[in-house]
């Protein structure tokens, strides 16, 4: 009876523990809660954004607002709103803000080049709430990922591979943003046919078009493409007999061309000026093609297509 007694006893101090140590446990997530200005019964406040998904995905080109979920009435006061994006410093700068509301509205972002834009071709963006609930001062925060128009950043310039006596391949690197994709048009001179290939490879695609004639003006078209908008980047290549001219052509502006000296060549490469200057190029004859090989005055050379009207 003693041995049964003893059990008995030792199975009541054992539940005794658990209830103790289960109402610490309460009281201590209670205090938690009661130190952020909560209690037990009360629902935390959030940011909701309004018509965004739950990945914080949307566009830089929409209005967009946002507001407070409170369903246990908690009593909110004090409350201020920012809207910030990264800056290319990795700070964030404030683009908008408002006081004393319970819904905060931002407009589309302007001039969205002058933010950091991710590998994904998107702005972060930071919605912040300061206020105080039930007396309580707090901060609440929402992370928007802020979808643009695609982006071509830069092209390298070409590498210009013959292959045979009449045909040469053309390979460069693209850095892009906003698609996963490219597209790579290729255009001669005289030809009714266009050749399209994709590279998917995201970020920096490592392309290489092929099979163009030597004999002919080739133009290669760098398409990046999203549900936002479309950019093209075009590479322009001369007709070429031997390699010392083989270089890709780059758009120059009008007004860049004062600037600049000449080296003047016939579309079959050969030399007709040295060193001249863009009003030289007056003596030319109308209605020609010629070659241009520029140097300005930082020294980067370009090659352009001229037409003398």
């Amino acid at each position: 009876m003693t041995t049964i007694r003893n059990l008995f006893l030792a199975a009541i101090a054992i539940v005794s523990s658990q209830n103790i140590v289960a109402q610490d446990l309460e009281e201590d997530s209670t205090k938690r809660l009661e130190a952020i200005g909560l209690n037990s019964n009360s629902s935390i406040v959030n940011i909701i954004g309004n018509n965004i998904p739950e990945s914080g995905i949307c566009s830089a080109y929409d209005s967009h607002s946002f507001s407070l979920s409170n369903p246990e009435n908690d009593l909110l006061s004090d409350i201020n709103w920012q809207f910030l994006i990264e800056n290319p410093d990795n700070g964030y700068v404030t683009v908008a803000n408002a006081s004393g509301v319970t819904e905060f509205g931002i407009e589309a972002v302007s001039d969205p080049e002058i933010y950091k834009i991710n590998p994904d071709g998107d702005l972060n963006g930071l919605i912040l709430c300061d206020l105080k609930i039930n007396g309580v001062q707090t901060q609440l925060s929402y992370r928007l990922s802020l979808e643009l128009s695609p982006v071509i950043f830069s092209v390298t310039t070409p590498d210009i591979i013959p292959t045979s006596d009449y045909f040469y391949n053309c390979s460069f690197v693209v850095d892009y943003s906003g698609c996963d994709h490219l597209m790579v048009n290729l255009e001669q001179e005289n030809m009714s046919i266009i050749v399209s290939d994709y590279v998917y490879e995201p970020s920096l695609a490592h392309v290489t078009v092929t099979h163009i004639s030597r004999l002919l003006y080739a133009w290669i078209d760098i398409i990046a493409e999203n549900s936002y908008g479309k950019v093209t980047k075009t590479i322009e290549i001369p007709p070429f007999e031997n390699d010392s001219i083989v270089q890709s052509i780059n758009q120059v502006s009008r007004d860049d061309l004062g600037n600049r000296r000449y080296d003047v060549y016939d579309i079959n490469g050969c030399p007709i000026m040295q060193n001249a200057t863009y009003s030289d190029l007056d003596n030319l004859q109308p209605s020609k093609i010629y070659i241009l090989r520029t140097v300005s005055e930082s020294n980067d050379i370009k090659t352009i297509k001229y037409i003398k009207r």
